[in-house]
């Protein structure tokens, strides 16, 4: 254990000492407990040590008949049956599965919502780690510094010094960075196999052909849901996160202009994803599934579920003109192997793990999502 985290000193210092040479984002240094500076924290921790889930007001919970419950009955669920299945034929190939990093960033005003997402879905992160303008350690929550005052006007700085940290001290340990703040629920099963599928690992080796595992180098991808604005920047929508490989956060992190990152603004997501085009033309991928339901979502699934397209000026509604692809309504807008949603409080969060990992079991239609 020594000698692998001498080997991860190692790696880090040659790392920072690189992004001295380059442009980029301005290293950064998180602040500890007792206020010093370099702190670096245990990603691993909250998988290690995962809280139990605090289920209150079950019956309350399990009796609703809501368009949330609808949509998590009736179309989305988790895929706990290729889950498992990954995870035997891991164990038995003796091979990891892909490494994945959860970031959520959040404000000190906001900490009471980052125990709803440790007890739900962070815990199934192999990495988590929260960004915010104070350290409490008992949450994961880290305090990073960035240029700026600490309000929504200046959420691109604060992204811009949290990939930095992410790609200082966490690089060489994971496969995949996810990053969002702290109203996204991700269903971090879903997610692992959708990165895990021949689809997305022939994106990463350029398209030619699946990797062998002895490549030296990687294509930068940005998984999310794809919008473009009025001036045609191509983003990945920053409510329901967005998921990168190494690829990507080296490009962005260390080839960065100064022109870009030097925006004062709340659009991190476009922001992001202007600087991929920049540095190398790149787009955010298609992540649409087979039927063209959207994997991640803007949105909450009560909002999903009732949306509809406006039939007027579609410019007065920014969701339909800002999707690259069509939008489809209620139930077909979903991938039935969804990762992510949007605008999902505390108590909607704690609704929707119940629902989805098996807690309200009389509350199914069907038994397609029940667990042993």
């Amino acid at each position: 254990k020594e000698t692998e985290k001498l080997r991860h000193r190692k790696r880090r210092a040659k790392r920072r000492a690189f992004r001295k040479t380059t442009p980029g984002f301005t290293q950064v240094q998180a602040i500890g407990e007792d206020g010093t500076k370099g702190y670096v924290h245990d990603a691993t921790s909250l998988r290690r040590n995962p809280p139990e889930f605090n289920f209150i007001n079950k019956d309350d919970y399990c009796s609703i008949r809501d368009e949330t419950w609808k949509l998590l009955t009736e179309k989305v669920s988790i895929d706990f049956e290729g889950h498992e299945a990954a995870e035997k034929k891991a164990l038995s190939d003796k091979k990891d599965r892909i490494k994945l990093l959860c970031v959520v960033y959040t404000i000190e005003y906001n900490h009471a919502r980052i125990q709803p997402i440790r007890e739900t879905w962070g815990k199934s992160c192999d990495g988590f780690v929260v960004a915010s303008n104070k350290t409490d350690l008992a949450l994961d929550i880290v305090n990073i510094p960035h240029e700026g005052a600490e309000e929504y006007s200046e959420v691109w700085h604060k992204v811009q010094a949290v990939w930095s940290y992410v790609y200082d001290n966490y690089y060489n340990d994971y496969d995949w960075f996810h990053i969002g703040g702290d109203d996204m629920y991700v269903l971090v099963e879903n997610l692992r196999l959708y990165l895990e599928s021949d689809e997305i690992r022939l994106a990463s080796n350029g398209g030619l052909h699946l990797p062998t595992g002895t490549e030296k180098l990687q294509y930068p991808l940005s998984l999310g849901r794809h919008f473009k604005d009025f001036s045609e920047i191509h983003f990945n929508s920053g409510g329901p996160g967005y998921t990168i490989n190494k690829a990507a956060l080296k490009t962005v992190v260390t080839k960065i202009g100064y022109q870009i990152k030097s925006f004062r603004s709340s659009a991190e997501d476009l922001y992001f994803h202007k600087a991929l085009q920049a540095i190398a033309g790149l787009y955010p991928y298609d992540t649409r599934d087979e039927e063209g339901g959207e994997r991640y979502h803007h949105f909450k699934p009560e909002t999903l579920y009732n949306f509809h397209v406006a039939e007027h000026d579609q410019t007065k509604d920014w969701y339909s003109a800002f999707s690259v692809n069509p939008v489809k309504e209620g139930l077909d807008s979903c991938a039935r192997r969804s990762v992510s949603f949007h605008y999902i409080d505390s108590e909607l969060m704690r609704y929707m793990y119940a629902l989805l990992n098996g807690y309200c079991r009389d509350a199914y239609v069907n038994d397609r999502m029940l667990i042993p």
